[in-house]
């Protein structure tokens, strides 16, 4: 199973469809394994992974029911687990990491109420994490990541206001993580685009001055900036292997 989905990870961008056939490969295995040995929460693990992986694969594509179908099967799984082992951090992190990718098919499909109602189960689990570990980067990061999707909804929402204070907060714990670890450029690149999402919503409500700070603000990140991503996704939140 973990061989698959490996495979599957190593073609997800070059070759979907092989990836998409090898995770449901990997599924049928880890089903059997879940069904034999229903006491080890591991087995269970990876099996949502598996789900969520195939998830991104089917949200590339457009395929978005199919998406959250597999989206809501891991979030499942891992909900179980939490009730199982509610002390497990990896669970509460994955279960995160689930509801964020779920309400990035929600926003995606025009469904911006249901993306915004996800995004904040999502932002609650990131939110008790933080507290939990102030100084771990990567839930900074990852914190950071799910601010900038609610705000991406609260504009398709016309709630451009309240996008602005998510945005901004975006930038609080984004910028923190880079103040941090400065050398780390996929913390740089993430804040860069909050920046770029704060100025174009100031743009629009006609706050030009503001806009104006953010650009520069922006621009002040240097030559790292030039690579952020395209999209959304924080780091954590991208497909990967089981292991």
């Amino acid at each position: 199973a973990i061989s698959h989905a490996n495979l599957a990870a190593l073609s997800s961008h070059g070759d979907p469809a092989e990836a998409e056939r090898r995770y449901h490969e990997a599924l049928a295995l880890q089903e059997k394994l879940v069904e034999s040995h229903r006491r080890d929460l591991m087995y269970r693990s990876d099996l949502a992974l598996t789900y969520n992986n195939l998830g991104a694969i089917q949200c590339r594509g457009g395929r978005f029911g199919e998406a959250k179908a597999s989206y809501q099967r891991a979030i499942d799984l891992q909900q179980q687990l939490l009730r199982e082992a509610p002390m497990r951090l990896p669970f509460r992190r994955d279960l995160a990491i689930s509801y964020n990718n779920l309400g990035r098919v929600y926003s995606r499909s025009q469904e911006p109420a249901e993306a915004l109602e996800t995004f904040d189960r999502a932002r609650s689990i990131r939110e008790e994490l933080i507290t939990d570990f102030p100084n771990e980067l990567s839930y900074r990061s990852s914190f950071g990541g799910v601010l900038n999707n609610q705000g991406m909804v609260l504009e398709q929402l016309g709630r451009p206001e309240e996008a602005v204070a998510a945005y901004r907060e975006a930038i609080e714990h984004q910028r923190f993580a880079v103040e941090q670890a400065p050398d780390v450029s996929r913390f740089r690149d993430f804040l860069g685009k909050h920046y770029e999402n704060l100025e174009r919503v100031l743009r629009a409500v006609d706050r030009g001055e503001e806009a104006a700070e953010a650009a520069l603000a922006r621009h002040a990140l240097g030559p790292g900036d030039l690579q952020r991503p395209t999209d959304d996704t924080t780091p954590s939140d991208r497909e990967e292997s089981i292991r």
